[in-house]
């Protein structure tokens, strides 16, 4: 077959018009695409070759081959074949959608991964003593950022373990953001660090002395009913105390007097039938009493001058009874 050719003039056209698709949809331009235009003649052959190696990949280079063959190549099939093609292909644009593509993170959301990775990062900030963990330092600008505390301190409601907890020096805290919400709420958080020794007014760990002290210490179940004062962790009962009536008062401790006195006293059962009373720890029965026919009366103790008349009085013996009975046998 006799190969067919175009015009000088057609194939600058043809070339005008291709490269005028081209340039509007933003592709660069290969020189030999221009180069055609300087040949006196342009085989097809060669015109639709060059338009396949420079549209390569932007097109599908087969069905622009298929113009090769034709035996004459009109610009008006040239154009459309070339239109088809193009028009498939994005326009040049500056973001992602413009391109058409939907299953990629978009600028503002890649900004907003990169700054939530940034503020995850911990970040040196220094060194404080315990007058600078100041609430001021909650801000945006020290997100992550540790703090190496140079002395004892004890936490605030600015942290986010509470007040009242105590931490020793070269304890490190750091700022985090714990709001679940858009707004930021930053608050100091202990990194690393122990307890100190507590106190009477602080959490912390147990001392070797008091762990001493809890060792010996010899508790036992407290039955009592007197007060208990816990001082400096000393626990004491309140002594036993009497009534003012002698009967009752209130239990507690006994003194070392009164074991003393609860040694040395002579206690035995009381049998007798006098009235007992109690005042002061002291015991005393009723006096006795006699009745007005001189038989009866009520038991009881006997006082010193009862005792002294009774020791006057003398007492008959046997024999003096005997002869008394005789002598009155013999009237």
């Amino acid at each position: 077959m006799a190969t067919k050719y175009v015009t000088l003039s057609q194939s600058q056209t043809i070339a005008n018009g291709v490269l005028a698709k081209v340039k509007a949809k933003g592709y660069a331009v290969a020189s030999d695409l221009g180069a055609l235009a300087a040949k006196d003649e342009v085989a097809k052959t060669d015109l639709a070759s060059a338009l396949v190696t420079e549209i390569e990949g932007k097109a599908n280079s087969a069905d622009l081959g298929a113009l090769a063959s034709l035996d004459d190549v009109a610009e008006s099939s040239l154009a459309s074949a070339l239109a088809t093609k193009i028009n498939g292909k994005a326009d040049a644009a500056t973001t992602i959608s413009g391109y058409g593509i939907t299953d990629a993170y978009t600028k503002t959301e890649v900004d907003n991964a990169i700054g939530e990775a940034q503020a995850s990062v911990l970040k040196p900030g220094g060194s404080l003593d315990e007058e600078g963990i100041v609430a001021s330092l909650l801000v945006a600008g020290n997100l992550g950022k540790v703090y190496n505390i140079t002395e004892d301190f004890t936490t605030t409601s600015d942290f986010v373990e509470g007040s009242g907890k105590v931490h020793p020096a070269g304890t490190n805290i750091y700022v985090v953001d714990v709001s679940s919400t858009s707004t930021p709420s930053y608050k100091f958080d202990v990194l690393a660090g122990e307890y100190g020794v507590a106190t009477q007014s602080g959490n912390g760990l147990m001392s070797s002395t008091d762990k001493i002290k809890l060792d010996n210490a010899d508790v036992t179940a407290y039955t009592g009913t007197g007060a208990i004062d816990v001082t400096n962790h000393v626990i004491s009962v309140a002594a036993a105390s009497p009534s003012t009536s002698g009967v009752g008062g209130a239990a507690g401790t006994m003194s070392a007097a009164d074991k003393e006195k609860l040694d040395n006293a002579d206690v035995t059962a009381y049998t007798g039938t006098g009235a007992i009373s109690v005042s002061n720890h002291v015991i005393s029965v009723a006096a006795c009493t006699a009745s007005s026919s001189g038989v009866g009366g009520n038991a009881g103790t006997m006082s010193a001058a009862q005792a002294e008349k009774l020791a006057d009085i003398e007492t008959a013996s046997a024999q003096d009874i005997a002869d008394l009975v005789a002598a009155l046998d013999n009237l």
